[in-house]
């Protein structure tokens, strides 16, 4: 009985037109589709080709290859952890750089639960021991959140304090 099925002629009929049907849907959407791809990678291509030009006079850009614009706020409060970092990428020392990585992962975790700029305050008041607040409307860290972000950086403030030159 299935087998008459498959070969009956209105049956394979309505079949292929459900192919072709699927077929024009998706030609029809497909310039919809790329106008869209577009739209959204354009501009985050543009921004990531910029990120690489050298900075260029009154604010414009020179089209030669830099990674000057590629820093962070990781080297301007944990520079030793920077520097550290960076001189084992440069000597080719694949497992302090991956030990030093790994060191900053928790700190990662801490920016994405937290919102980096309230963990950086955190910090910057801890390492530096200097007094911040945040700008309004932010809040900073519950003190439970705080304790967390310092529990977790513990490493990472404690080669801070030691000397890497």
């Amino acid at each position: 009985m299935a087998e008459g099925k498959a070969t009956n002629p209105a049956v394979l009929a309505a079949a292929a037109a459900d192919r072709r049907d699927t077929i024009n849907r998706w030609l029809l959407s497909t310039p919809a589709l790329i106008i869209l791809l577009f739209a959204a990678i354009g501009p985050l291509a543009i921004v990531v080709v910029y990120s690489f030009l050298t900075k260029g006079g009154y604010g414009g850009v020179e089209w030669k290859f830099s990674t000057d614009a590629w820093y962070s706020v990781v080297g301007g409060l944990l520079p030793r952890t920077a520097l550290a970092l960076t001189k084992a990428a440069m000597a080719g020392d694949r497992n302090e750089a991956r030990r030093l990585d790994g060191l900053l992962e928790p700190l990662w975790k801490m920016f994405k639960e937290f919102g980096s700029i309230r963990v950086v305050y955190t910090l910057v008041e801890h390492v530096l021991s200097a007094q911040s607040e945040l700008p309004r409307p932010l809040l900073p860290l519950a003190p439970t959140e705080r304790q967390r972000v310092l529990d977790v950086t513990e490493p990472l403030t404690a080669l801070e304090h030691q000397s890497l030159l």
